[in-house]
């Protein structure tokens, strides 16, 4: 999965990914994406990266 291939390169580069990644629900508008942003800094203490794949032309972005 793509989730696995970042670990491993992230491991042979040096970067090690620790924990396993997560998945949290889909904006569903401009307004919604910072809400999410704050609950999941509060949900997971000492999150550093947050990976997003966004889809095609869409009125979120």
């Amino acid at each position: 999965s793509f989730t696995d291939q970042l670990r491993k390169i992230s491991k042979d580069a040096g970067m090690p990914i620790q924990g396993q990644p997560c998945f949290c629900k889909y904006a569903q508008g401009a307004d919604s994406v910072e809400p999410m942003f704050k609950h999941l800094k509060m949900s997971y203490v000492g999150l550093q990266l947050i990976v997003v794949i966004l889809p095609g032309k869409t009125p979120v972005y």
